[in-house]
């Protein structure tokens, strides 16, 4: 996975994680760091640090159905990432 793309995906899912309710696995997101970014990747960190105030900002402004469904979302890619049980 290309790292901008890995932050901006990790970025939205890390958003979610307070105001949808969720408590994550540190250590399953640090394999999940692991396996999809490389070593020396030095743009990850920085990049990943925009994408989750970035997201965090717009899902603080949206209605309660797209929450709702953001979070439905959020909390299945959790799941399958081993995120949250």
């Amino acid at each position: 996975v290309d790292g901008m793309i890995a932050a901006s995906s990790l970025g939205s899912v890390l958003a979610a994680e307070k105001p949808c309710g969720f408590t994550y696995d540190q250590t399953a997101i640090q394999k999940w760091i692991i396996k999809h970014v490389r070593d020396d990747d030095m743009g990850f960190a920085p990049m990943l640090h925009l994408m989750t105030t970035g997201h965090a900002e717009e899902i603080s402004e949206m209605s309660s159905s797209a929450r709702t469904a953001f979070c439905s979302q959020s909390g299945r890619v959790a799941r399958a990432n081993g995120f949250i049980q």
